[in-house]
Order: structure tokens, then C-alpha cells, then sequence
């Protein structure tokens, strides 16, 4: 039996639907030669100038062409180092081949060119290339434009990457576990206990956790739980049939007092969804899929306690929590664990994970 001292449920606000992606953590980049019909945004540039059309779920069309996004209209486009980027020529004139250098003026190929389409020769025609920035690429000046031109382009920042801080729980598992991976790579559980997490590093009062889960119709369980040897957890998502929401149970700093905060989410239908767990200091939000429930308040100043890295008092599980006397019952997931993440000192904005590699597939705790 659980007490909680204190209980917030959230509103939601939907956001419009995304389209399925391209393949995960792939994004899409159409170039297109510069047309009136997409004039130069600052004026700047020849009639063989590019405008750069991105789109971050770059879904295809019946030819295997990319759906475009809006137009970046020769302005900076902003990519993230480990992402991959495909990169569709469109027609690109053989006189004026594309390519992204370290510097700002073209005219040739001596400077630092970091993509192009063939050794010595920007990328023509309707070539399409991957193009994968890494962290070395964070905060370094970046340019599209072209060979023959001074200035063709404008900026290309290289940001952190979703994944750069990652710790992948699926990545991290028990491998004397009795539950394990399938050969898809996802964890499918039954409901009579969940797996543990080894070497998981301790959080921050600002941090994220993303999965994407299907949990079987009309049950209940813990998608993540980080407790003590005790069962009391620190940070914790429980999927509740029987109030229908999504529950963060959690602890404060100088305090054993169990806590939480519901979201009005209902997940237990036995299709996959996608999760991601915002604690910002002394709020907490959960966007499920495209609908965002909070920020809701947590109780003291300080955001959520933490007791640390792995030890025998200090457990991160998936698909249960710890139970509260020997015996005692673990609230264990059925349904199937597609992919999970911590992020221990971040915010994230995006969720990393899509939903193509997830098929279809919880009382209170």
C-alpha cells in the first residue's frame, strides 16, 4: 500500500498528428536550385543560388522522393550531431554543385569541405546522400553553397544531438535476467516481472525519460521505476487500469514521504505509444504521443531526490518496481518495451524515438 501525500492530475493540449518518419533519427533535406518562385530571403545570391527544404519526419512518396517541409529561405537550418541526414539533390545544375564547407566564401574545393557529393565535386543532378554530423561539428560555422559562387549559401548549425547524452536502458539490461531481448531488439514481458537496469547513472533536478511501450489492453504496471531496496521510488511512470492516467511516483530531497502526480492518459490499449518524461527542476510534464499533459508542480524546490548509480539499495528496473516486503507484489508490465531512455541532465524538447520499429503488443502501485 502506497501513501500519497500529494496528487496533481494534468490537462492535456493536443498538438497536430506527425507523420511517420523516415527511419529513426533520419531526417530529410530536399536542395532545390532557386526559382522565383522562392526568391532569395535576404537578396543575397546568383540565379543558381539553393533553398533548402527540410522536413523531421521525411516521409516518401509513391517514387521514393521526399514529401517536402517548408522552405528555409536562405536562412540558417539547424541539424544534430549523430542524426542522419538525407540529402536529395533536385536537379541541381552540374555548373553550380552543392556542397557545406567550414567557410563562407566558395570558388573552389581547397577549402574545408565537410559534404559534397564525390571526391572533389559537389553533389549535381539528383543525387541523394547521407550526410551524418558528429559532436566535433557542435559550434563550428558551417555554410551550404556552391563551387562557383561566393556566396550561395548561408548558416548550417550543428547542434547536440537527441542521442549525444543518451543512456539507452534497453542497451543496459540484466544479462542474467530471466526476461531478455528479442530478436527485434524489443522487451516483451508477461506480466510476472520486469528487468533490471545495470550501470544507469544518477539524475539531476532537470532530466528526461523517453520510450516508446505497448502496454496490453485493460492491464497495468510500471513502464520504469527507480527505487530502493525498500520499494520506495524515486522517480517512477506506473500505467493504472483502474484510474485510467499515467502516474509519476516520486520522493523530494529529505523526505521518504511517497509522492505523485497523474496524467489523464490512457495507454493500456494494447497499441504502441510513444512517451517522454520532462522534469524540469520542480515540474514535471508528459507528452504521450502528440498530446502534452502539464507542466504540473512537484512538492519542494529542489525537484525530484535521487539515490544515485547502481547499487543494492539503489535499482533502476524496467517493467516493475521493487517490491515493499518480501513477497510483496511488483506491479510488473505486460506488453512490450520498444525503446527506453534516460537522459540524466536534460530537458528534451523532441521525442527521440519513432514509432517504426513497434508492433502492436498494468490497480494502482
Amino acid at each position: 500500500t502506497t501513501t500519497t501525500t500529494t496528487t496533481t492530475t494534468a490537462t492535456t493540449t493536443t498538438t497536430a498528428s506527425t507523420l511517420a518518419p523516415l527511419g529513426s533519427n533520419t531526417f530529410g533535406v530536399r536542395v532545390v536550385a532557386k526559382t522565383p518562385d522562392h526568391p532569395w530571403a535576404f537578396g543575397l545570391g546568383s540565379f543558381l543560388a539553393y533553398e533548402l527544404r527540410s522536413d523531421d519526419v521525411a516521409v516518401l512518396d509513391a517514387t521514393g522522393r521526399q514529401v517536402l517541409g517548408e522552405w528555409v529561405e536562405g536562412g540558417t537550418i539547424t541539424l544534430s550531431a549523430g542524426d542522419t541526414y538525407r540529402f536529395e539533390m533536385d536537379n541541381v545544375p552540374s555548373n553550380a554543385p552543392f556542397y557545406i564547407s567550414s567557410r563562407a566564401a566558395g570558388g573552389g574545393v581547397t577549402g574545408s569541405i565537410v559534404f559534397q557529393g564525390v571526391t572533389g565535386i559537389g553533389a549535381v543532378g539528383n543525387q541523394v546522400l547521407s550526410f551524418t554530423p558528429d559532436g566535433s561539428a557542435v559550434g563550428v560555422p558551417l555554410f551550404y553553397q556552391s563551387l562557383d559562387s561566393l556566396y550561395m549559401g548561408s548558416n548550417i548549425t550543428v547542434a547536440q544531438g537527441l542521442l549525444t547524452n543518451l543512456f539507452d536502458l534497453l542497451d543496459n539490461l540484466d544479462p542474467a535476467a530471466a526476461v531478455s531481448l528479442g530478436p527485434d531488439g524489443d522487451l516483451t514481458l508477461d506480466g510476472s516481472q520486469g528487468v533490471d537496469v545495470q550501470q544507469f547513472p544518477a539524475v539531476t533536478s532537470q532530466f528526461s525519460v523517453a520510450a516508446v511501450v505497448t502496454v496490453a489492453d485493460g492491464t497495468f504496471g510500471y513502464v520504469v521505476a527507480k527505487c530502493n531496496d525498500a520499494g520506495s521510488r524515486f522517480y517512477s511512470l506506473f500505467v493504472s487500469d483502474q484510474s485510467k492516467d499515467v502516474a509519476l511516483y516520486y520522493r523530494v530531497p529529505g523526505s521518504a514521504t511517497q509522492l505523485s502526480v497523474r496524467f489523464p492518459a490512457v495507454i493500456n490499449d494494447g497499441q504502441p505509444h510513444r512517451l517522454l518524461l520532462q522534469v524540469d527542476g520542480a515540474s514535471a510534464t508528459l507528452v504521450v504521443d502528440t498530446a502534452r499533459y502539464g507542466p504540473l508542480p512537484l512538492q519542494g524546490s529542489s525537484g525530484i531526490d535521487d539515490c544515485g548509480t547502481e547499487s543494492a539499495a539503489c535499482r533502476l528496473l524496467l517493467g516493475q518496481r521493487t517490491p515493499s516486503t518480501a513477497g510483496g507484489a511488483m506491479f510488473a508490465l505486460s506488453g512490450t518495451v520498444h525503446s527506453a531512455g534516460l537522459w540524466p541532465s536534460e530537458v528534451l524538447t523532441t521525442h527521440p524515438f519513432d514509432l517504426s520499429s513497434a508492433g502492436g503488443g498494468g490497480g494502482s502501485g
